[in-house]
């Protein structure tokens, strides 16, 4: 009778790891799935192009497997893609934060001729004609620099450096061509 009871209990054993290995892969589908989320939210499909390819890659492999119900196979892609997604995600924040300082190198060079510039038009004697379009100047710069500030502050910060560039060559051509009025 102990034969049996024993070879019962190895089938059960047997048959419970076989179902066991052959079930949905949900932790590691959700896990790979948080972290897309993550590197999405660093823009890493932009700043980190070639690890989020590798990432996608990954993740539409676990996603056929799962499809074809190869559910072991589907795990490890899952693994695989977590840990890809997890490195677009760091790279991405690395770029990132190191974009973020340049345009906080540009923001100041763009506040400090900005200042200049309108400390020079309180300070001139300019006519009237030539104030105004001091002025006008003036109101073009403030929307620049508030377009900028939105950007940053979206997150948008590939096109916020390219504003801020742009911002203080415009900056520069505006302060020369206050110097340059009557």
């Amino acid at each position: 009778m102990s034969k049996w009871r024993s070879l019962r209990v190895f089938l059960c054993l047997f048959f419970a790891s076989i179902v066991g290995c052959s079930s949905r892969p949900v932790e590691q589908q959700a896990s790979a799935q948080k972290a897309l989320e993550s590197a999405r939210q660093q823009h890493a499909e932009e700043v980190a192009p070639t690890e989020w390819k590798e990432a996608e890659k990954a993740w539409n492999e676990a996603e056929a497997a799962l499809a074809k119900g190869s559910y072991s196979s589907a795990g490890e892609l899952y693994q695989t893609a977590k840990s890809r997604f997890e490195r677009a995600y760091n790279v991405a924040k690395a770029r990132r934060d190191a974009i973020l300082r340049d345009i906080e190198g540009l923001q100041s060079s763009i506040n400090a001729k900005y200042d200049e510039a309108k400390d020079r038009v309180a300070r001139s004697n300019l006519s009237a004609k030539s104030k105004k379009e001091a002025d006008g100047l003036i109101r073009e710069m403030d929307q620049a620099i508030d377009k900028l500030k939105k950007e940053v502050d979206e997150g948008n910060l590939t096109q916020a450096k390219a504003t801020a560039e742009a911002t203080l060559r415009q900056v520069y051509e505006v302060e020369r061509k206050i110097r340059g009025m009557p």
